[in-house]
């Protein structure tokens, strides 16, 4: 049995044991299917005539713990509705999924998305702070890996390295973060609200981190980033170390891009040359 249809089957027998007949189930994510570990989705349109998100992810472990992460967020961070082992049934939200050219109007709100998700409380018995030793030392692996591959200069390499060592701050506040908040994964409904349509990723982890993938993800201008910033901002209050988690998290995107899509790299690069100057 393929990944893809083990997950299509889990997902069809969480909608039986919980009476809902499907009239029409679609994989909306199966070209990754493999790449993912068991990661799927699928639009369910019911014969009730709602409509449902099923979501599969690695292990009923792994959906707990999403579930539990995610359970209080924002209301703009769709809802889990019923958990049933791996499989995850949330809302589904109608609307218009932004790219990375239409996103610009609403990166304030965006900001302020985001700023909400970092303030979220984290549970009893979570640790509020980190060690930033894990992320330098992943951080200055992801860089000679880049440099090993040809993608950064001896010189600039050794002013990240320098930069990594000189910016550190040692430690680092934990919050619950996205991991993958961008354009394709933000939906504008027909009143004009946004929502944030894919949060399988959601974890604990550095604010700053997430705001530096987000740049990562999202090649905003400058007059965005200021809206997105001071939306952050008016949410979350400011951010600490970000020149160093800036670094950080383009050494660790471009890594993956490199790893998984190598032509969509450049953009990466760009974040990491703007970081630095030699």
């Amino acid at each position: 049995m393929t990944p893809s249809t083990r997950t299509a089957d889990d997902a069809i027998a969480t909608l039986r044991r919980h009476r809902i007949i499907p009239k029409r189930i679609t994989a909306i994510s199966p070209v990754e299917a493999e790449r993912k570990n068991g990661r799927q989705a699928y639009r369910v349109d019911t014969r009730d005539g709602r409509v449902l998100k099923a979501r599969h992810l690695r292990d009923p472990e792994l959906a707990q713990e999403v579930c539990e992460l995610r359970a209080g967020l924002d209301e703009g961070f769709a809802p889990v509705l019923i958990r049933d082992g791996a499989v995850l049934l949330e809302a589904w939200i109608d609307g218009v999924v932004l790219t990375d050219e239409t996103a610009a109007p609403w990166a304030a709100e965006a900001g302020r998305l985001l700023g909400r998700l970092h303030i979220a409380p984290l549970g009893n018995g979570v640790a509020s702070e980190r060690s930033t030793d894990v992320w330098r030392h992943g951080a200055q692996g992801d860089l000679r890996i880049l440099r090993d591959a040809g993608h950064v200069s001896e010189a600039r390499s050794g002013a990240l390295a320098a930069a990594l060592e000189q910016l550190d701050p040692q430690t680092a506040r934990a919050t619950k973060v996205h991991h993958d908040f961008c354009p394709e994964n933000l939906v504008v409904d027909v009143r004009g609200r946004v929502f944030v349509i894919d949060n399988e990723w959601v974890r604990i982890g550095v604010p700053e981190f997430d705001v530096g993938r987000t740049l990562c993800r999202w090649p905003m201008s400058p007059e965005a980033w200021q809206q997105f910033h001071d939306g952050y901002r008016h949410e979350a209050g400011p951010l600490e170390a970000f020149l160093f988690w800036r670094i950080v998290s383009a050494l660790f995107s471009a890594r993956v891009q490199l790893q998984v899509a190598p032509e969509g790299l450049d953009p990466v690069l760009g974040v990491l040359r703007a970081s630095v100057a030699l």
